[in-house]
């Protein structure tokens, strides 16, 4: 299963020092080891700065389970086990651990995707009429403000059910660089929107004999909500947008139609105003398709700008989003040579060994890196520079009297 072969006893664990620590740290395993010595282990670990997980089935697993970040008791586990675990499997295997972290980071890329996309948004349409009224002294109607609220919530209901892929490693929230891709697509896309506003009476100019602010209203609110519409595609996934559509992490079909039918709706609304009275005016229809057109292109220029910010290593658009995804790999041709083939039909259809298999490659990669010559450099010196807090487990802190007696 990709363990490794460097299992030490329970002796190399005492006394403590710094260089059982570092043991501890490149060591594959321990054996014969008592409860307080799985406890020990999993403290040298998170006093490293890592976040640890733990598995268990006994009373023995039970201090550990308690002091681990993630306390995981297995199926058929004892009460103690499940008392001090976190999450209680109820079916045999690991595999669901692993579908878990799967599932639980897709759920953070759609969230990060929507909440970056709410702000620009709202950025935008706030930016936009602040500046029509301040600097133009112009107004929108309150109606198409409220068409714009109420048909931009609707169609993004899909993006919680929208494709997205899980990033390799874990990622941390980071509200600042949220904030800051949310205030750049929103300037971006007011600064669109503003460039529509100065050319509309050039390139949209109303027709004789309709009123032409009223018909500078209806074409300025059609290119606004269009626009934002469209930003849903830039902001849920970090590479050039257009590339998307080619893989796993393109949008899905209900959020896809959902933005095309918001955009056409809003574009029969405009282009019959004079039937459905809701657009002031109506809409020419070749203003309308120009409308699709320029918003667009406005979405491509806009997401190159953020594709070149990430090829530049600043991901400033990005929110911090990671470009490689976690996956069921392959198994190496070396191991395929020496499997039966029944072995090898069980292995591929078992999820759980596919990723044991990927782990033992990820092990014998970093092996490769510069520096790796000693077990602790490069591998392990990554993950001890984890950002994550030490969340003390104050359940775990109660409990240690309980087991004091292990």
């Amino acid at each position: 299963i990709g363990l490794g072969t460097g299992v030490l006893p329970a002796g190399d664990l005492w006394p403590a020092s710094a260089t059982r620590d570092e043991t501890i740290m490149t060591a594959d395993g321990f054996a014969q080891v008592l409860p307080r010595d799985k406890r020990e282990v999993v403290l040298v670990l998170q006093n490293k700065g890592l976040v640890v997980g733990m598995t268990g089935d006994g009373v023995n697993d039970a201090p550990a389970l308690a002091q681990a970040q993630i306390g995981i008791a297995v199926d058929d586990a004892t009460e103690a086990a499940r008392s001090a675990a976190d999450v209680i499997l109820t079916s045999p295997g690991l595999s669901v651990i692993y579908d878990a972290v799967v599932e639980s980071r897709r759920i953070f890329a759609r969230l990060r995707a929507y909440v970056l996309y709410r702000v620009a948004a709202t950025i935008q349409i706030v930016c936009v009429l602040s500046i029509m009224i301040y600097a133009y002294n112009d107004t929108m109607p309150a109606l198409y403000v409220i068409l714009l609220a109420l048909l931009n919530d609707v169609t993004m209901l899909p993006v919680a059910d929208d494709n997205a892929v899980a990033s390799a490693l874990p990622e941390i929230p980071s509200m600042p660089q949220i904030m800051l891709a949310s205030v750049l697509y929103g300037l971006l896309q007011t600064a669109q929107t503003m460039a529509f506003y100065e050319l509309q009476p050039h390139w949209f100019a109303a027709p004789d004999g309709v009123d032409a602010e009223m018909y500078k209203d209806a074409v300025v609110y059609l290119q606004i909500s269009m626009a934002v519409e469209f930003l849903i595609f830039s902001c849920r996934t970090p590479g050039f947008v257009l590339f998307s559509f080619f893989t796993e992490n393109r949008p899905s079909l209900a959020l896809l139609s959902s933005v095309i039918l918001g955009n056409v709706l809003v574009s029969l609304l405009a282009g019959f105003a004079n039937t459905l009275k809701i657009i002031q005016v109506q809409v020419l229809w070749k203003d309308i398709a120009y409308i699709w057109l320029f918003d667009i292109a406005g979405l491509l220029t806009i997401d190159l700008l953020k594709w070149m910010s990430n090829l530049a290593g600043t991901g400033w658009m990005s929110a911090g989003a990671g470009t490689s995804v976690l996956g069921y790999p392959d198994i190496p041709e070396s191991m395929v040579d020496g499997l039966q083939a029944s072995h090898l039909s069980t292995l591929m259809h078992h999820r759980s060994s596919v990723r044991s298999v990927h782990a033992a490659s990820r092990l014998s990669v970093g092996s490769g890196l510069p520096g790796a010559g000693t077990p602790s450099s490069n591998m392990y010196q990554r993950r001890s520079q984890s950002v994550l807090p030490f969340p003390h487990n104050a359940r775990a802190a109660a409990m240690h009297a309980n087991f004091a007696s292990f």
